[in-house]
């Protein structure tokens, strides 16, 4: 009886054994596994975080839209639409006309060859529709 004994424990080690190690094999086959997701996971965010900028400023550029801009901080709108002459001689005292800050929204309305008929989308002035001199806005793109 006691030979019986040590057989049936020297079974059950080895199959303790046995299952043991295949624990310890599934067990590494998963952690490989997560190991490849995360490595996968890290190279995707690495590159997108490096390519995405430029993306994003396109994005947020198309979003924007074009705004109104001038060197003196003001930009001039006109309510006629005016000439060359009356763009690049403009009194500010002349009336017909309003003063911008730089960076108001703009939606585009009508485009003709030197001068934009706008609408003021933000500020002060929004709803207003005037003409502005093309050198003046920033972010449009010209239909051609």
């Amino acid at each position: 009886m006691p030979i019986v004994k040590i057989l049936l424990f020297i079974v059950l080690a080895i199959v303790a054994i046995k299952l043991f190690f295949f624990a310890v094999g599934v067990f590494t086959i998963l952690a490989w596994a997560l190991l490849l997701i995360l490595i996968v996971a890290l190279v995707s965010w690495v590159c997108f975080r490096f390519l995405m900028p430029t993306n994003e400023q396109k994005k947020t550029a198309e979003k924007s839209g074009p705004q109104v801009w001038n060197h003196s901080g003001n930009v001039v709108l006109f309510e006629e639409k005016p000439n060359l002459l009356q763009i690049t001689k403009v009194d500010h005292t002349t009336s017909g006309i309003i003063k911008l800050p730089n960076g108001e929204g703009i939606k585009i309305v009508e485009e003709a060859e030197n001068v934009l008929k706008v609408k003021v989308l933000s500020g002060e002035h929004k709803g207003n529709v005037a003409w502005v001199s093309k050198a003046d806005v920033t972010g449009y793109k010209t239909a051609n």
